[in-house]
C-alpha cells in the first residue's frame, strides 16, 4: 500500500481530486487536512501560502493510476504528489483497500 501525500490551494479543489480518486476506483480511502501555512521559494521569491493537505491511501496496483489523476486535475504548475510505500499496514484494513471496486 501507499500513501499519497498532495497539497491543494482551497478546499474545494481538495475534496473534487479526493472524490475522483474514490470514485475512480483509485484510491480506497482520502483524508482532507484543513489549512495550514507553506512557506517556500517560488521562481525566486519566498512565498507563503494556506493550503490544503490530501492523503490518499492506494494498493501498490492502483498508485500510478491515482499519480496521474492527480496531476491531471491539479490546478498548480508544479504539483507536489509524493508517494510513500507504506510497511506494517493492518491486514484487515490493506485487505479491505485491495479490495475496493
Amino acid at each position: 500500500m501507499y500513501f499519497i501525500y498532495s497539497n491543494f490551494p482551497n478546499m474545494k479543489e481538495a475534496q473534487a481530486a479526493g472524490k475522483n480518486l474514490v470514485e475512480n476506483g483509485l484510491c480506497c480511502c482520502v483524508n482532507i487536512l484543513k489549512s495550514y501555512s507553506s512557506i517556500y521559494k517560488w521562481k525566486g521569491k519566498l512565498a507563503e501560502e494556506s493550503e490544503y493537505v490530501l492523503i490518499a491511501k492506494t494498493p501498490d496496483e492502483k498508485v500510478a493510476g491515482a499519480e496521474n489523476a492527480l496531476k491531471t486535475g491539479h490546478s498548480y504548475e508544479v504539483p507536489e504528489i509524493v508517494k510513500i510505500k507504506l510497511d506494517g499496514v493492518n491486514k484487515e484494513y490493506e485487505k479491505w483497500c485491495g479490495g475496493m471496486q
